[in-house]
Order: C-alpha cells, then sequence, then structure tokens
C-alpha cells in the first residue's frame, strides 16, 4: 500500500506544479521514523518535515523558534492526519474520478511550463512519474470532493460528521 501526500510548491523555474511529495511503500515507511498511523497507513517524519517546509516556503519563512517549529510540526501532522482520514472516507464511499478529470488537472499543470521538456524535467527532478502525477492528482480530487460532500451538511452536522469519521479511525501518534 502506498501513503501519498500532495503539495503545491514553487520549482526553479518559478511554475507551480501540483505534485507528490513522494510516495512511501510499507517497507520503505519502516525505514523511515513513523510519526503517526491512520488505520494502519503511515504518517512519517520526513512527510511532516515536508510539509513544513511547504508551509514556510510559502509564507516566506525559513525558520522559526524551536518551540514555534514544534507546534507547526504538530499542525502539518494533523492536517496530514486529517487529509489521510478523508481520503479514506472517499475510499470507503467507492467514487471514481473520471479519467477526463485527471487528466484536464494534469495538462492545467503541465500548461505552466514553457515546454513539455520542461515539464517532464520537473516531475523527473522531483522523481516522480507521470502516473505518480495522476496518482496524486486522482488522491487530492477525491479528498476535495469528501471535504465538499461533508461541507454540504448544515454547520452542526459537519463537526460531528468529522469526528464520527475520526472515532471510527484508528489514528495512532508516535511523536518523538
Amino acid at each position: 500500500m502506498r501513503q501519498w501526500i500532495l503539495k503545491i510548491d514553487v520549482l526553479k523555474r518559478g511554475f507551480v506544479l501540483l505534485f507528490l511529495l513522494g510516495f512511501v511503500t510499507e517497507a520503505h515507511a519502516m525505514e523511515e521514523s513513523v510519526w503517526a498511523e491512520v488505520n494502519t497507513i503511515p504518517i512519517t517524519k520526513q512527510a511532516v518535515n515536508e510539509a513544513t517546509r511547504v508551509y514556510l516556503t510559502r509564507i516566506g519563512h525559513r525558520m522559526l523558534s524551536p518551540a514555534r517549529m514544534l507546534d507547526l510540526k504538530r499542525k502539518m501532522l494533523k492536517n496530514l492526519i486529517e487529509e489521510e482520514l478523508l481520503y479514506q472516507e472517499g475510499l470507503k464511499k467507492e467514487w471514481t474520478i473520471p479519467k477526463k478529470e485527471i487528466e484536464t488537472a494534469v495538462k492545467k499543470i503541465r500548461d505552466r511550463f514553457p515546454s513539455e521538456a520542461d515539464f517532464l524535467a520537473a516531475i523527473e527532478e522531483e522523481d516522480l512519474t507521470l502516473k505518480d502525477l495522476r496518482d496524486g492528482v486522482r488522491r487530492f480530487v477525491l479528498i476535495r470532493r469528501t471535504r465538499e460532500s461533508i461541507s454540504q451538511l448544515p454547520d452542526g452536522a459537519q463537526q460531528e460528521r468529522l469526528q464520527q469519521i475520526t472515532k471510527n479511525s484508528a489514528i495512532k501518534i508516535h511523536e518523538k
């Protein structure tokens, strides 16, 4: 089973690319420090650190005090857990994402680059394949759809549904 975590990052070329933080097979995850598990799916220290790095880059900071960094990493861990819960909820609903929707999203990403070669070089630089990108888009869309379906509930029911999803999940935090 693979863990996929999405990010939006600014590449050297100044273009924005939606891509995967990286996928981690269960065997590889065992080599890394696992900070949490969501229904046996690991969230690694690497994933938390990368989410933190991307966030700091986005807000224009490089480093915070140790106490603020720890708080930020805990926030990023909470966000990654929530994303995994929403993804798994979308899988339970057996929603399918049309291939055309995925290809449209990939084309929008590709169009941000001056050439096909630059696009492929950026993907390769991140050690990804087009399949990885498509799988990441699929995951992103599934999370978005799950979030949208919950947001359509009345206000009190939204929080109740999120609590129900969390309650019905096995979440283990192994923060180091």
